[in-house]
C-alpha cells in the first residue's frame, strides 16, 4: 500500500470559476492510480462563522409597544451571553426611537434564560409569521427549531404580551448563541455518511410521519466551533472514509462543498480555511 496526503487550501480554488470558498473544484498536480480508500485527515476552520445572520434567518424579530409595530435586527455576528443582551436593549430601544430608552434585557446564567423588560410601556412581540429574508431559498421558519431569532432567544412561534408592574417577557427556553455545532463536508463522487432527513414533522403522514434521509451524502461530518479557530483530525469524525473495491484506476480532480445538516451553505464570510486528504493507494 501507498499512503500520500493532498494539501488543500480554499485559495487554491479558481476564483472566476468558483466564488464561493465553501464549494469549488481542485486539480491534483498528480493522477492518483488504483486508489483503495480517501479520508480526511485534518481540517482548519475560521474563527469568522457568524451565528446570527441573514443567510441563517435570525436577525429579525418583530415587536410592537403601545399597538404600534417595529422590527428590530441585529447586526450579523457571533455573541457573547453579555453581548447578545447589549445588542438587543440597544435594538429594541433604537427601532422605536432615537430617544426611547424604556427597554432593557437581562441575562440569568442560572437558568440560563434571558428577560426582557419595559419600565414604561406595554409591549407584545409576534413570532406567528415568518421574517423576511431574501438571501436564500431555504425557510427557515417551516423548521421546528432554529426558526428565526425568536427560536435561539428561546421562544415558541406565538404572540406574547408583557406581563404588568414593569412590564416584563421572559421566554420559556433557554437562549442559544452557539448554533450549529456541526457542518458537512461533501465530496462528489466519493459520499460515504446517510443522513437523516432533519424536520420530519412535515411529512404528510400526520400518525406515522415517514423517516426520510438521503444516501450517500456526506464525505465527512466536522466540529464547529464558532468565535475561534478550529482544528479537528481524524479521531474527531464521525465517518470520514470512502473505501473503493475494487481499487479506483485514477483520481485527480476533487470537489468540495461545506454545508449544514439542512442544506444552508456555510458561510466564513469570505476567509480561507484549509483540510488534508488522505490517499491509499494500491
Amino acid at each position: 500500500m501507498i499512503i500520500k496526503t493532498l494539501s488543500i487550501h480554499s485559495e487554491d480554488r479558481d476564483i472566476t470559476q468558483w466564488p464561493d470558498p465553501t464549494h469549488f473544484e481542485i486539480t491534483a498536480p498528480v493522477d492518483y492510480k488504483n486508489v483503495v480508500s480517501l479520508r480526511l485527515h485534518d481540517i482548519e476552520l475560521p474563527s469568522s462563522y457568524y451565528v446570527f445572520s441573514t443567510i441563517n434567518q435570525n436577525t429579525k424579530l418583530s415587536f410592537s409597544v403601545n399597538g404600534q409595530t417595529y422590527t428590530l435586527i441585529i447586526t450579523s455576528g457571533t455573541y457573547t451571553y453579555d453581548q447578545l443582551v447589549k445588542e438587543l436593549t440597544d435594538r429594541l430601544n433604537q427601532s422605536v426611537s432615537d430617544t426611547y430608552t424604556h427597554f432593557k434585557v437581562k441575562y440569568n446564567p442560572v437558568t440560563m434564560k434571558l428577560l426582557f423588560l419595559n419600565d414604561q410601556d406595554v409591549f407584545q412581540f409576534d413570532f406567528t409569521k415568518a421574517e423576511q429574508y431574501d438571501c436564500t431559498p431555504i425557510v427557515c421558519y417551516d423548521n421546528y427549531t432554529n426558526w428565526g431569532l425568536g427560536s435561539y432567544l428561546g421562544f415558541d412561534k406565538k404572540i406574547y404580551t408583557s406581563i404588568p408592574n414593569v412590564y416584563t417577557i421572559e421566554p420559556e427556553y433557554t437562549l442559544n448563541v452557539v448554533g450549529d455545532t456541526y457542518i458537512y463536508m461533501e465530496l462528489a463522487y466519493y459520499n460515504t455518511i446517510d443522513e437523516i432527513a432533519p424536520y420530519t414533522y412535515k411529512s404528510n403522514a400526520s400518525i406515522h410521519p415517514k423517516v426520510a434521509g438521503k444516501h450517500n451524502s456526506a464525505f465527512a461530518k466536522i466540529p464547529l466551533f464558532p468565535r475561534r479557530i478550529s482544528f479537528s483530525s481524524q479521531e474527531t469524525y464521525l465517518s470520514s472514509l470512502f473505501v473503493s473495491t475494487p481499487p479506483l484506476e485514477r483520481i485527480q480532480k476533487f470537489k468540495i462543498k461545506l454545508r449544514h445538516h439542512d442544506g444552508r451553505p456555510v458561510n466564513f464570510n469570505n476567509c480561507n480555511y484549509t483540510f488534508t486528504i488522505e490517499i491509499t493507494m494500491n
